[in-house]
């Protein structure tokens, strides 16, 4: 389980009798599988540990002697190696010995011994395995009435999670209140109050504090140990230390903080050195505050800022592992560019990204200004100090107001496998690299820094941005990573299974119908997990697989209608999750469809029984939100009866309101909540969760195409993997995947499932699986050949990418933005000119060579901003010339104008909003319809009447009753769900497209101004908004950093509604905003105390 760089370090332990170094990586992950297993099957009473009996002592063994060989040779060249060793070891009999007990003991800090888990958890930060010192840090316990002892171990643990910034914020104990006792004790505790004072030293000098008096750490630590040894002659306090026996306790922990201390030291970020362009004092206080939390290093860390990366003018591409530390990277290279004085814009795949990247970065930055955005709100105001996005809505931003964007000095593309195309036809992978392209073209002094686990070309990449920028471009594939897993696959008998086999094929003979309920319930077979003790299932020797039970009880197998055992994955992996939560292990589950994901929650929580769990401040508010948008609290996917979690599992995925999403997040991050979580894969796109287990519920899913199941892709699944093990929570993680086909194992006669040997060639390969394809490329081969066939997504393309083409200059490139583009880049290093010249000149065919340039294009300008065909783009400019809405038009009127248009133009509906969007929302009805004349008359009339109640501000489940009343689709309001997450977007995406026609028309008849009403169009159907006034009043406190809640806004409008004063019919934007301010500094007036003390409830909800 260890990656090679770990592993290489294991085998430079010292040589020991009897040690076999070279298979010590694969001992040491057996015997965490080992344990691991028995923490699930041994849950109940006071299990037994003669099982591990042979593991915990091999493990004791292995821990103290390299303990014992570091402590008395700290300078050895394999103190590093020596030290993760012993750590490890320990932490294996720690986890050995907590089956016994629920709680262990209180740490302990004696005079002659300190306690296994803190000499662990420091071998672990000497030997820079932060992650597993933090891990080991979560379960030490403090002891009672031992004020210094609690101090000293206090801080050690913030030490080893990083966290020194709360050490020097902390008061010093006072001296004469805990040096007390007899002589001996006195002594003791002289010699840790010393070592503590010193542990604070350390601490201020990795935050790089200089304190008047401050002693040197390292200093205090070699004097206790000087003290502490029985050679010692230096007097200690009032007492002698000649008439001491050597105090085998304080010199055990000066030593182990002499050798973490110099470590701690050498990579402390307080350190790092200024980068060009930037003001050494202004950085040195910038690290300051990065060490309050992160003040040291990881090596990888080290390697690439040794190597230059944070120079200005330098970019960089990183494959990092997952959670291998590429934030604190990004962050650092932020710190570079905003002491630069420059702009950071940060691209995440998802909203949900986009706010969990934008509060992340408001924490880490606190003097910048940091602000995600929505497509919607991008305004033609100056740039924050950094931009979150996603790449399609500044692909629309950037193409919009380009000049916003000439002081972005670096681009953060994180998850940006997103590039590479699921299809021929994949749109968001196109926006991608669209805006690559885009950015290197409008601020061509920008750095690009490119970050994804999953990237295995790093090298092509970075050669591509060095062309691309004309500048350096380093790229990082280093495959170390501070956790690890354990990898297998669920496992039966073959024999037993064999056996049910028979049993079904004898009674099928004598059967008139399907596989009897009776029968049924007697076809279960015990669980095996079978694991690689190696990082990859790269080989298929068997002794580097461990064969475990994973289950006390048979768990039941499924048939289908042929009368063959089926893996009956939901129960299985329900069944797994439940134990695993019983043994306070917190599991993620991953399933392929939302309806699977529900259900495993579902039976994990009865299984696990119920709970009554109360919400804190924080989660209260998020679910009085919840309930207020969805109506009651029993359309929420969460078990919560009288605002408390009722039970113990839940689920995740598209479906989940931002709030709801949040909550659930919040309740599985937090101890003694959510145990278990099913989730799809949305949840795989980069969302930092902690699991100690991840169980993959299918490693197949259904292929509507074909109609048959077909194995997930190798980057899909070593993504979700990914997922187990979280620097910071647990440096160790397990995955368990239940393949699709019942797998059987033969250990006498060495036989294995054919599933299982699929699942190997995706197995065998490290996280780093990817690579990392040009979307374009399909794209233009399609236009070269097929030229008559082109499709719209062709014709956006090569609109987008004739964008940067220099008007009037008649020696420019024509299409140089495709010229850069990566297929381009790669075409030409494999020496294939001629691809790109034809490729370029069938898109110039495409553009038409008569035709106005594309800057003179007005219309085209348009279409490629909103990805459009340019055709339909044009009718429905001439539609609004010939018939739009009259100056005084409300919103709802603009958006039944553009419905009514829609219901006229059938096919042009369907080149505007995704057709399987509406598939999605409305199911098999509508797929069976034939004509397009057939879906509007079926469709529009039900956006009509779903979008007018989504802006009055109805709640979902009377917004669901405009779709479907049955009891399947209203418990959770899932057509209104689904309308809301997928199709108002793209119904506001439309109508802001008809504003950005408005606007051309305004802008080219001076006379002419928007209506408020056409201005706010877009913004007030994406957040469900009836006028101008209310979307105003929304836009009021989003811009001081306050996003109110939809049905909040609506209840806090109709408060100001009677000091607003009447507008004019053709209004513009600005006047509405006056207006709007004007009323809530009215209504603010007019309040009395008790007014402001009832503004503080929320809605009750239920």
């Amino acid at each position: 389980m260890y990656d090679p760089q770990t592993a290489a370090l294991i085998r430079q332990t010292p040589e020991l009798p009897g040690l076999d170094r070279e298979d010590l990586p694969d001992v040491l992950s057996r015997a965490y599988a080992e344990i691991a297993s028995a923490r699930v099957m041994l849950r109940d009473g006071q299990p037994s540990l003669e099982q591990l009996s042979e593991t915990i002592g091999f493990a004791q063994r292995l821990a103290r002697t390299n303990e014992a060989l570091i402590l008395a040779s700290p300078d050895r060249d394999d103190k590093a190696a020596a030290a993760f060793v012993a750590a490890t070891a320990y932490q294996l009999v720690r986890q050995a010995e907590a089956i016994r007990k629920d709680t262990a003991g209180a740490a302990y800090l004696r005079g002659d011994a300190i306690s296994p888990e803190i000499s662990a958890m420091l071998l672990f930060l000497a030997a820079e395995a932060s992650a597993d010192a933090a891990e080991v840090s979560r379960h030490i316990n403090f002891p009672e009435d031992e004020p210094l002892q609690a101090n000293l171990i206090w801080t050690l643990i913030r030490l080893a999670r990083g966290q020194v910034g709360a050490i020097t914020d902390s008061r010093s104990l006072g001296r004469r209140r805990v040096v007390v006792g007899t002589d001996y004790q006195q002594a003791v505790a002289a010699l840790y109050y010393q070592l503590l004072r010193g542990v604070r030293a350390l601490a201020f000098r990795l935050q790089g504090r200089r304190i008047t008096d401050m002693a040197d750490p390292i200093a205090v630590f070699e004097r206790v140990k000087s003290l502490a040894s029985p050679t010692a002659t230096d007097a200690l306090g009032d007492l002698n230390a000649q008439a001491l026996v050597a105090f085998s306790g304080p010199f055990h922990l000066a030593s182990l903080l002499i050798i973490l201390g110099r470590s701690l030291l050498d990579g402390a970020v307080v350190n790092l050195p200024a980068p060009d362009a930037t003001d050494p004092a202004r950085w040195r206080k910038a690290m300051q505050g990065v060490a309050a939390t992160r003040p040291y290093l990881w090596r990888n860390h080290k390697s690439a800022v040794d190597r230059g990366y944070l120079a200005q003018g330098v970019s960089s591409v990183i494959g990092f592992p997952t959670g291998a530390g590429k934030s604190t990277v990004s962050q650092l290279k932020i710190h570079a560019a905003l002491l630069g004085g420059l702009k950071v814009v940060f691209l995440a795949p998802t909203n949900a990204l986009v706010d969990q990247t934008a509060t992340d970065l408001n924490k880490t930055f606190k003097s910048a200004r940091v602000r995600g955005q929505r497509e919607d709100e991008f305004s033609d105001e100056e740039l924050p100090d950094i931009l979150v996005m996603t790449p399609e809505a500044c692909l629309a931003a950037g193409h919009a107001e380009t000049d916003a964007f000439a002081d972005v000095g670096l681009l953060i593309f994180d998850e940006c496998h997103l590039l590479h195309p699921q299809t021929d036809a994949n749109k968001r992978a196109i926006d991608a690299m669209l805006c690559i392209l885009m950015i290197a073209r409008i601020a061509p002094s920008a750095d690009f820094l490119l970050l994804s686990a999953m990237m295995k070309n790093t090298e092509e990449l970075a050669g591509w941005i060095e062309e691309l920028t004309g500048r350096p471009s380093l790229s990082f594939d280093d495959s170390w990573k501070p956790t690890r897993q354990i990898r297998g696959c669920v496992v039966y008998d073959l024999a037993q299974l064999r056996a049910l086999q028979k049993t079904l094929t004898t009674a099928k003979t004598t059967a008139t119908s399907g596989v009897p309920k009776r029968l049924k319930d007697q076809i279960s077979a015990p669980v095996f997990g079978f694991f690689s003790v190696q990082q990859t299932w790269a080989t298929t020797e068997r002794e580097r697989y461990v064969l475990l039970p994973f289950h006390r009880d048979p768990l039941p197998l499924a048939t289908n209608k042929f009368w063959k055992l089926t893996p009956n994955a939901g129960e299985v992996a329900s069944a797994l999750a439940a134990d695993a939560a019983r043994a306070h292990i917190r599991t993620l589950v991953f399933a392929t469809t939302i309806p699977n994901a529900s259900s495993i929650a579902n039976r994990a929580a009865e299984a696990l029984g119920p709970c009554s769990v109360d919400l804190n401040e924080a989660e209260q508010r998020l679910l009085d939100t919840i309930i207020d948008e969805v109506g009651h609290v029993r359309h929420l996917y969460l078990p919560l009866k009288d605002g408390k979690l009722i039970g113990r599992a839940a689920c995740h995925h598209g479906q989940l309101l931002p709030e709801e999403r949040q909550l659930v997040e919040r309740l599985y991050r937090r101890n003694g909540a959510i145990s278990v979580l099913a989730a799809t894969s949305t949840l795989a796109q980069g969302m930092n969760l902690p699991a100690e287990l991840v169980i993959l519920s299918s490693d197949s899913e259904f292929q509507p195409d074909t109609g048959k199941q077909s194995i997930l892709k190798a980057e899909d699944l070593l993504n979700a993997a990914g997922r187990a093990g979280r620097a910071g929570e647990n440096a160790t993680g397990m995955v368990l995947i239940i393949p699709s086909k019942v797998t059987g194992i033969d250990d006498q006669e060495n036989l294995i499932g054919t599933q299982w040997r699929k699942l190997q060639e995706i197995f065998s390969q490290a996280d780093q699986c990817l690579i990392i394809d040009d979307p374009l490329m399909a794209v233009m081969d399609r236009i070269h050949i097929e030229t008559d066939a082109v499709t719209d997504l062709d014709r956006y393309v090569v609109t987008r990418l004739s964008a940067g083409d220099v008007v009037g200059d008649e020696g420019a490139e024509r299409l140089s933005s495709f010229r850069k583009s990566l297929s381009a880049y790669r075409k030409r290093v494999a020496g294939d000119l001629a691809w790109v010249q034809t490729r370029t000149e069938a898109a110039l065919r495409l553009l038409g060579e008569d035709e106005e340039a594309p800057q003179d294009n007005p219309i085209r300008k348009i279409a490629a901003r909103f990805g459009y065909p340019e055709k339909v783009v044009a009718r429905l400019q001439s539609a609004l010339l010939h018939s739009g809405p009259a100056d005084e038009a409300s919103l709802v009127d603009w958006c039944r104008w553009v419905i009514d248009w829609l219901e006229t133009h059938p096919d042009d509906l369907f080149r505007l909003i995704k057709p399987e969007g509406f598939g999605y929302l409305l199911g098999s009805t509508y797929k069976k319809l034939e004509t397009n004349e057939e879906r509007v008359r079926l469709a529009l009339p039900l956006i009509r009447t779903g979008l007018l109640c989504w802006m009055q501000g109805e709640p979902l489940n009377q917004i669901q009753l405009s779709f479907s009343s049955s009891s399947s689709d209203t418990k959770h309001s899932t057509s209104a769900r689904k309308f809301v997450i997928r199709l108002v977007p793209d119904f506001a995406h439309l109508v802001g497209c008809v504003t950005a026609l408005v606007e051309q028309w305004a802008e080219m008849n001076e006379d002419r101004e928007v209506s408020s009403a056409c201005f706010f169009l877009s913004s007030a159907v994406r957040r469900g908004f009836s006028s101008a006034e209310m979307a105003a009043f929304y836009a009021y406190f989003a811009g001081g950093g306050r996003r109110l809640p939809r049905r909040e806004v609506h209840r806090r409008f109709q408060e100001i509604s009677g000091h607003l004063r009447p507008g004019f019919d053709d209004e513009n934007a600005d006047a509405t905003r006056r207006r709007v301010e004007s009323a809530i500094e009215a209504e603010l007036n007019d309040k009395t105390w008790v007014d402001w003390m009832l503004d503080a409830g929320e809605p009750s909800g239920e």
